[in-house]
């Protein structure tokens, strides 16, 4: 985990989930604040471009896996047209892990608590630099491997 204070793209992020939350529903203006938050990123740190777009080079090498919009802006790692994780623009990658599983990597410091729901089953973690992109990917390989079976086709 990162010890540094968070950046202004972070704080800023933080601070629109936290206080305008209502915003998300209005229509197509997540996606177009992910891509403000994508923009300052790629001016102010590309360092962490980068590193989000090595987590989805990753993601996309494993079989069955695609993305998507999300619907709170960001883009989603789906398998089997499920989603299993997101990555905002900011570089905050969620991801569903299950109850059990998250709370264990909160626990050892891998990942934070989502940054909403809390200790739920889904954990949050700041895909900052390079040093952070094997975490990422790590606990994406942990979604894809406890991630429900598909539905039957009728």
């Amino acid at each position: 985990m990162h010890a540094a204070s968070p950046s202004r793209i972070e704080a800023a992020f933080t601070g629109l989930v936290r206080h305008g939350r209502w915003l998300g529903r209005l229509p197509l203006l997540p996606w177009f604040a992910d891509a403000l938050f994508q923009t300052a990123v790629a001016i102010a740190d590309p360092g962490r471009l980068r590193a989000m777009r090595a987590v989805e080079r990753a993601a996309s090498a494993w079989p069955g896996v695609g993305f998507g919009w999300h619907r709170h802006g960001g883009v989603s790692c789906l398998a089997d047209g499920r989603e299993f994780a997101h990555l905002h623009g900011c570089g905050l990658l969620d991801v569903w892990l299950g109850r059990d599983i998250a709370l264990k990597c909160i626990a050892e410091g891998r990942a934070e608590p989502h940054h909403v729901f809390g200790e739920s089953g889904w954990v949050s973690v700041w895909v900052r630099d390079a040093g952070a992109v094997a975490g990422a990917v790590e606990l994406l390989r942990i979604a894809m491997e406890r991630r429900p079976p598909p539905r039957p086709s009728a």
